[in-house]
């Protein structure tokens, strides 16, 4: 259920201890939340994407869950890695990021006890299977257009409830989840959203994105 459009929300910026420290945001809805969800991008401008902050909204209101939102590259990173992609495709170099996140996350005192989930895209989906796959403190994982195929051997290892939305006209996407999902051992469900393109344009195929996301959290995040 939704919470109440008047509920107040607490913003802190936060530093996550990594390589090179990342900026964060960890928000709450309310005083208590059923638990923490790393809102992942990749190098992609997290903190300006519409769509991003838009769906971590939506998960406060409808699962009750804090969320922290970072990017895997910091700023300078980004802009350096725009015309060659190189780093936002380093997989090893995101999933040791992320894992750093991930164990900040744990011992942060605001969060430490709250169990803990992962919602991601692109390629920022493969690092989050990844750091999934060789941690127990992650309860579930949801990802919405991301690159699944290149999680590789961490398909086979993953034990988190996993749930791929994939937009029906993102058809490349469409098929690699597909094939990718025949490795899962978890719990997982492809859902394929009417309308919904890579960036989720429509209106209606945002709201099933967020309706299926918090569904998801809601059930898994004990």
């Amino acid at each position: 259920m939704a919470a109440s459009p008047t509920t107040t929300e607490t913003r802190r910026a936060v530093v996550i201890p990594a390589a090179k420290p990342l900026p964060g945001e960890l928000v709450f809805r309310g005083d208590t939340a059923r638990g923490l969800v790393l809102v992942v991008g990749h190098g992609n401008a997290l903190a300006a994407s519409a769509l991003t902050q838009w769906v971590a909204a939506e998960l406060r209101a409808r699962a009750e869950v804090a969320t922290l939102s970072f990017d895997l590259l910091n700023e300078n990173e980004s802009g350096r890695d725009g015309d060659t992609s190189v780093l936002r495709n380093h997989l090893p170099l995101l999933a040791q990021r992320l894992a750093s996140a991930t164990d900040f996350a744990v011992t942060y005192e605001a969060t430490r006890y709250l169990p803990l989930g992962y919602y991601a895209g692109g390629m920022a989906t493969p690092a989050a299977l990844l750091t999934a796959s060789s941690r127990t403190d992650v309860r579930a994982v949801v990802s919405r257009s991301g690159r699944t195929d290149l999680a590789g051997p961490a398909l086979d290892a993953l034990r988190a409830p996993t749930l791929l939305v994939v937009g029906e006209a993102d058809a490349l996407v469409l098929a690699l989840n597909r094939s990718a999902r025949g490795r899962l051992r978890a719990t997982n469900e492809l859902a394929i959203v009417p309308s919904g393109g890579e960036a989720f344009d429509d209106p209606a195929a945002r709201a099933d994105l967020a309706q299926r996301a918090s569904a998801w959290f809601v059930r898994h995040l004990r």
